[in-house]
């Protein structure tokens, strides 16, 4: 979560004496602590990384581009897997897919209220595994489950790092890109609503906030936290910017946890 600009004197030579690379435009977290040696024993970054490629101006038109600079910055990322620790094995796809003024968008569900957990809670569509299947294979089934939305293995960009959630579950995210337009058609087991939101909306400046919790003040009308928040900064800052960010100990809100 870097989003303020190192610029104090002292911050700086603290962070070199610690060991990490300070150059020009390097941002620092809010929640940077110096008890952290860099990043050690956190999987959340406190010191930033060179960016893997400088694109901080996206175009998002959904184009052979974008798709490119998408799979290009996944593969130079290198995802972080976690272990289960008991939680159990889930993965969600951040599925891009144009509309029709040719910009890009992604799939976001609000899970029905009748639900027993999460409900009424924002979600990528996801799910967990079942015997047998591979995490690529789980998110792919679950995105046809609950939006309609049919795609193929090579459809998958790349992943972002494991998610182990409050809730007990060990999130693995893909990044997932349909050639084509979709009209989802939302489960009525398990998804009340289906989206296809602006991805320019994860980029408006004023839209992430990182306090209380780190949060997404308005995507389709609503705020969205983490998990979901969290995977989606991720997203945005690796897939979209090229700049390295950990997420997996960011905080979930209490409603979360159920």
């Amino acid at each position: 979560m870097f989003d303020d600009p190192i610029e104090d004197a002292a911050t700086l030579n603290l962070l070199q004496e610690l060991g990490c690379d300070i150059g020009q435009g390097y941002h620092i977290s809010r929640r940077w602590n110096r008890r952290d040696r860099c990043g050690q024993g956190s999987t959340l970054p406190r010191c930033l990384t060179t960016p893997l490629v400088d694109s901080n101006a996206v175009d998002f038109a959904f184009t052979t581009e974008l798709r490119e600079q998408i799979e290009r910055n996944l593969a130079q990322f290198e995802p972080l897997s976690l272990d289960s620790d008991g939680h159990l094995p889930a993965a969600v796809g951040v599925v891009l897919l144009p509309d029709a003024e040719g910009d890009t968008r992604f799939v976001l569900t609000r899970r029905l209220m009748t639900l027993r957990r999460h409900r009424g809670q924002w979600a990528l569509p996801g799910g967990r595994l079942e015997a047998g299947e591979s995490a690529e294979q789980a998110a792919l089934r679950e995105i046809h489950e609950e939006v309609g939305v049919d795609l193929p293995q090579e459809a998958i960009l790349g992943r972002l790092d494991d998610f182990l959630s409050r809730s007990g579950h060990l999130i693995t995210p893909f990044v997932v890109w349909s050639h084509s337009a979709q009209q989802l058609r939302a489960n009525p087991e398990e998804v009340d609503e289906a989206f296809q939101v602006p991805l320019r909306d994860l980029d408006r400046p004023g839209n992430l906030e990182f306090e209380p919790l780190l949060h997404f003040v308005d995507l389709v009308g609503s705020t969205v936290h983490a998990p979901t928040a969290a995977i989606l900064y991720q997203f945005r800052e690796v897939a979209l910017h090229g700049r390295e960010v950990r997420v997996s100990d960011v905080e979930q809100p209490n409603f979360a946890w159920r």
